[in-house]
């Protein structure tokens, strides 16, 4: 007899990026904008800006979110 436990979880939401001496919040409603719909908002362009992405970058990262 197999028996399962379901147990309560907590979805992250959001994502907290260190690079250097800086740290940036990124909510992933903003990700998954960004994956549906292909819009960056700010938070998401200061991300890309401060990572230096490129377009090609943004668009291979866009279908990995797919």
């Amino acid at each position: 007899m197999t028996v399962a436990t379901i147990l309560p979880t907590i979805a992250a939401e959001k994502i907290n990026f260190i690079v250097g001496p800086l740290r940036l919040s990124l909510n992933i409603s903003s990700l998954e904008t960004f994956a549906d719909e292909g819009t960056i908002d700010r938070r998401l362009a200061d991300y890309f800006r401060m990572v230096r992405v490129g377009e090609t970058e943004q668009i291979q990262f866009r279908e990995a979110l797919r």
